[in-house]
């Protein structure tokens, strides 16, 4: 028993004293040899002849508040040997986290999604080491940045406030406000659309872009997404009146003015003073909230009672102090008043009643003239003031400058016209009687022959002017009566006394007038015969047009057209000439 334990004690003294001279060579986990080299002499090994060991972490980003961090690092020996299949725990201001395992080149990696605050954190990285090695630990600083809420106006407004999480802030000029959040979870937000303050524009809610419609919202911290806030913009637009010529009116005339959008808003004014109105409202598109400008048109402008603008014709958009110029349908109205016969000024004043019903007076001047400016399109009526005659009420429909003619009936006119119709009436009456003829001889003490029945006829006719023929009658014609169905019942001889030419030569011209006339121009006043004895009337004794108009009953223009277009067809055929001085020639 004693000989056993001696050999027991002499092996174990042997084991002891190689163990203190050569050192073990690490195992991998798999139990192969780890093929780092023999450490050359006792000092390489560590506590208790352990290896010693390092951790190494790779220096954390800063990391948004909400997001998953990652962690990174390696572990190796004293040696420089990668430390492999190792787990090191990790710790987060001492609190435990997780692990992770090294990987065959001794690295290690894990992403950790952790509810943290924005602020500063200590990361602990260390594992408790092996028969092998030591144990080791490292630290680093992990910093969580505050989340960003970003809030976008649409349209962009500047000086808009926002409160969130106990915080104001203020968007920018790009209608930007941004707000930061230190921790996670849902949180109000809230426009203070009533502490915005502009002297040029006003603003209301619109909406959000989530569809929500009051002007408070719960946001999720963290969010990725531009808080997008829809905003109504209302803008000062004032107006300026202006007639056609562009001369101002006076906004007190306007007693109402209309307006509409596009979106078919109406507004209706009864003054031209400055008015807030809707500048754009907000749509929601593909891409997000986007503003809708509002287009608006001039609807209608009242003005004495009428409307003085085409509907939808005028159009503006409203920006910062707009002054919307309007052109208004004001004309002129010229007012003239003559005597009916005389046509002398008549008058002191004429009466204008307006679409509206209101009656204003105007002065005339020295020749009855008055001219009055700046009328609203629309039916008038105009009675002249202090003239000694009928009454004269004349309706104008106003749609343009104008010009209306007053003719009165004077009571001087009625009692000149009462006149002649006496004077008229009596010649009726003692024509053909020569008892009444020589009363009247014996009443007027005349005698001789001033009273001669056929003097006395003659003298009742217009005195002719150059030219005069007598019919088979005796009654004498000149160029202001002179009618072809006054003459074709003439005798041939009385005919050519007349007319001035042969009824066959007569007749001859007046066949081929008519075959060379048909269908050439537009039909004239007169027939073809009278077309002719006008012509030839205009070429024996050159009177004037204006003399000749009057007793065809035509203007002067159809007589100047007759005469060129009767000569010209006359002289196309060749037979038949005309001279200023020689009068006609027949060919």
């Amino acid at each position: 028993m004693k000989k056993l334990t001696f050999s027991n004690l002499l092996i174990a003294g042997l084991l002891a004293f190689l163990s203190l001279g050569w050192p073990s060579l690490p195992v991998s986990a798999s139990g192969a040899v780890a093929p780092n080299p023999v450490p050359s002499s006792r000092h390489q090994l560590g506590v208790q002849g352990k290896f010693g060991t390092t951790i190494v972490l790779t220096k954390l980003p800063p990391t948004g508040l909400g997001e998953p961090f990652s962690l990174e690092g390696l572990v190796k020996d004293s040696l420089g040997r990668p430390v492999q299949e190792r787990s090191i725990l990790i710790d987060l201001d001492g609190i435990y986290l997780g692990q992770v395992k090294t990987n065959a080149d001794g690295t290690f990696q894990r992403n950790f999604t952790k509810n943290l605050d924005a602020g500063s954190y200590s990361i602990k990285a260390y594992w408790h080491g092996t028969h092998e090695y030591a144990a080791s630990s490292t630290t680093a600083t992990l910093e969580i940045t505050p989340a960003e809420v970003r809030i976008q106006t649409v349209p962009a407004i500047a000086g808009l406030p926002f409160t969130m999480a106990n915080q104001r802030v203020v968007s920018g000029k790009d209608g930007l406000a941004i707000v930061k959040i230190n921790k996670a979870g849902a949180y109000s937000l809230n426009v203070l659309v009533d502490q915005y303050h502009n002297d040029t524009q006003r603003i209301t809610f619109g909406r959000w872009l989530n569809e929500s419609y009051e002007p408070t919202n719960i946001i999720q911290v963290p969010s990725k997404k531009v808080i997008q806030v829809g905003l109504n913009v209302f803008r000062l637009v004032g107006q300026s009146f202006v007639d056609l010529d562009g001369y101002p009116v006076d906004p007190k005339r306007i007693t109402e003015f209309m307006i509409r959008s596009a979106q078919g808003d109406v507004f209706i004014f009864h003054d031209g003073q400055p008015r807030w109105i809707p500048a754009s409202r907000i749509a929601r598109r593909v891409t997000g909230l986007e503003e809708a400008q509002l287009l608006y048109s001039v609807i209608s402008v009242t003005v004495d009672g009428s409307n003085v603008v085409n509907q939808s014709q005028q159009r503006f958009y409203t920006y910062p102090t707009e002054n919307w110029p309007i052109s208004l349908l004001l004309y002129s109205l010229s007012v003239t008043a003559k005597d009916g016969i005389f046509s002398l000024p008549v008058g002191k004043s004429v009466n204008v009643v307006f679409p509206d019903g209101r009656v204003q007076n105007y002065p005339l001047d020295q020749t009855g003239y008055v001219v009055i400016h700046s009328l609203a399109r629309g039916n008038y009526s105009t009675e002249l003031v202090g003239s000694l005659g009928l009454k004269n009420v004349i309706p104008v429909a106003l749609s343009r400058n104008q010009d209306v003619r007053t003719n009165v009936i004077t009571y001087l006119d009625l009692t000149v016209v009462s006149l002649l119709a006496v004077l008229i009436a009596l010649g009726l009456l003692l024509y053909g009687r020569p008892s009444l003829y020589y009363l009247l001889r014996s009443v007027l003490g005349l005698r001789g022959s001033a009273l001669d029945p056929a003097a006395f006829h003659a003298r009742s006719v217009p005195a002719p002017l150059n030219w005069a023929a007598e019919s088979n009658t005796g009654e004498l014609y000149d160029y202001r009566n002179l009618r072809y169905e006054n003459v074709k019942m003439f005798d041939d001889e009385a005919f050519k006394r007349t007319i001035g030419v042969e009824r066959a030569t007569f007749e001859k011209m007046l066949s081929f007038l008519q075959n060379e006339l048909k269908g050439n121009g537009r039909p004239s006043k007169l027939n073809y015969a009278d077309q002719l004895l006008l012509t030839i009337v205009y070429f024996r004794e050159h009177p004037a047009k204006i003399e000749i108009a009057p007793a065809y009953g035509v203007s002067q223009g159809t007589v100047r057209r007759t005469i060129k277009r009767v000569k010209d067809a006359l002289m196309k055929s060749g037979e038949f000439s005309f001279g200023e001085q020689a009068g006609l020639a027949l060919e």
